[in-house]
């Protein structure tokens, strides 16, 4: 091989190193605490998914536009009974799909200036809720990948407090909500 195809193939094997220490980066996301996801929020909620628009089109990309009927704002710009976003189709690893009817508690971001938005963290700002004991609770479930236990230690907010009922864990919205507030 000579020294010019040697200089273009190191050259090559570099770029895509680089490449892939940047694209690993991109994914890797420590866990935030409640503080952290209710700071970086515009806008907290836990509502009902009414609507989910695929195909829809925002500054010439393709999107997916959720609708949830709201049932309690926490924080922000949500007090008019639904919310409304857009989020861009395939494009991020990671970014929460909502499924119809479903009831979620959204860390939602801040929109950008191309009118698309997602929940802090991809993931980490979405929290599904159940209907136990005649109330909306977080349950201490897979889906919600370790949320409760994560409240329950934080060392900020002392109010919220895991209950135990038979042999599921959970936080009550309003403990959030008082937590958030």
């Amino acid at each position: 091989m000579n020294p010019k195809s040697k200089q273009a193939l190191l050259s090559i094997f570099t770029f895509f190193i680089i490449s892939l220490t940047f694209t690993a980066h991109a994914f890797v996301m420590r866990n935030l605490s409640l503080a952290e996801l209710a700071g970086f929020s515009q806008s907290v909620f836990t509502g009902t998914v009414s609507q989910v628009e695929t195909g829809v089109e925002v500054s010439g990309k393709e999107a997916i536009r959720y609708t949830f009927n709201v049932m309690e704002c926490l924080k922000g710009n949500c007090t008019n009974g639904t919310v409304s976003f857009n989020q861009l189709a395939n494009s991020l690893v990671g970014a929460p799909k909502f499924k119809k009817d479903t009831v979620y508690t959204i860390f939602l971001a801040r929109e950008s200036r191309e009118g698309f938005t997602n929940p802090v963290a991809l993931e980490q700002g979405v929290v599904g809720m159940a209907y136990q004991d005649n109330r909306w609770v977080i349950p201490d479930n897979a889906q919600n990948r370790g949320f409760v236990n994560k409240l329950a230690q934080s060392k900020t907010h002392t109010s919220l407090t895991r209950s135990v009922n038979g042999k599921s864990s959970y936080v009550t919205l309003d403990a959030l909500k008082q937590a958030i507030e």
